[in-house]
């Protein structure tokens, strides 16, 4: 990799991290071709050991959010338009969950890979890296993780909580 190479990689990077959206919803191709060549080159290690996302998940098309994730764990993946953000800390994700959702009935749900193949630690490059955040390829999101179980637990304030076990393979 040529230095200029990596200084536009480190600098993609950095806005990444500044506004995540852009490039885990691919409005900015430009940014996401950059990361996804790096998450995908051979000369980038993988992280080993479980990877936890916090994601709430809103009602939409007439569907309560409780409906839209057991029609998702029914069809066994969990797919992402993009590339995606995990973080290799158990305690990150509920919390990221309970906080993204956009209207009072989003369900909170956290995914846990116990099966990581492509996934990229990149925390060490991040401002927030007690994050300790680790980046999935779009090829890994869209094609999805293979959904292994879930249970339905209470958050504190007794809410329902799904956590769902998947898998890369």
């Amino acid at each position: 990799v040529s230095e200029e190479s990596a200084r536009d990689t480190l600098s993609t990077l950095r806005r990444y991290f500044d506004d995540a959206s852009t490039v885990h919803n691919g409005t900015d191709k430009k940014a996401a071709r950059t990361i996804e060549k790096f998450l995908t080159s051979r000369d980038v290690p993988t992280y080993t050991g479980e990877t936890y996302r916090g994601v709430s998940v809103d009602p939409s098309g007439g569907q309560s959010a409780k409906d839209r994730i057991e029609k998702i764990i029914k069809s066994g993946r969990w797919k992402e338009p993009g590339i995606t953000s995990f973080t290799s800390d158990r305690g990150q994700a509920p919390s990221f969950a309970s906080h993204m959702g956009r209207s009072s009935n989003a369900v909170p749900v956290v995914l846990v890979n116990h099966r990581n193949v492509s996934g990229v630690p990149v925390g060490h490059l991040s401002q927030a890296f007690t994050q300790r955040e680790v980046l999935y390829p779009a090829k890994t999101a869209k094609k999805g993780f293979r959904i292994l179980g879930h249970e339905v637990v209470k958050n504190a304030s007794g809410k329902d909580f799904y956590v769902i076990r998947i898998s890369e393979k």
